[in-house]
């Protein structure tokens, strides 16, 4: 996953170029499922399983250190994308993108990123 959200796509620039400070770095980053690209807003495809799993992204920060397990999901659909916010509901979209492979799902299933299945990166 190499593409920034837009909330980081306003801000880093900003920051490193002026003496405006970026606000607190986040604390806690959360996992939203997308049925296609999410857009840089993380608005876009957004799956009918609509909860934002938290992540542990761990010392590194680089790589998810735990798994990412959403139980028993709403309803049966294919998720190809996430998006990475700084909250669990409401918040920043930080990152998005696919899926290495799409991964159908039925409802009452439990979906599982497996821990160094997300990686972030700028390129």
């Amino acid at each position: 996953m190499a593409d920034l959200g837009s909330w980081a796509v306003s801000n880093i620039p900003v920051w490193m170029m002026t003496d405006v400070a970026l606000p607190t770095r986040p604390t806690s980053w959360h996992v939203k499922l997308h049925l296609g690209a999410p857009s840089a807003a993380g608005t876009a495809n957004a799956a009918v399983e609509t909860t934002r799993q938290a992540a542990d992204f761990g010392a590194t920060g680089l790589t998810n250190a735990a798994d990412t397990t959403w139980t028993n999901v709403s309803t049966t659909e294919t998720y190809s994308h996430i998006s990475i916010w700084d909250n669990a509901t409401v918040g920043n979209c930080l990152w998005q993108g696919a899926l290495t492979a799409s991964v159908s799902v039925t409802a009452g299933d439990t979906f599982t990123i497996a821990a160094g299945d997300i990686d972030v990166a700028v390129s």
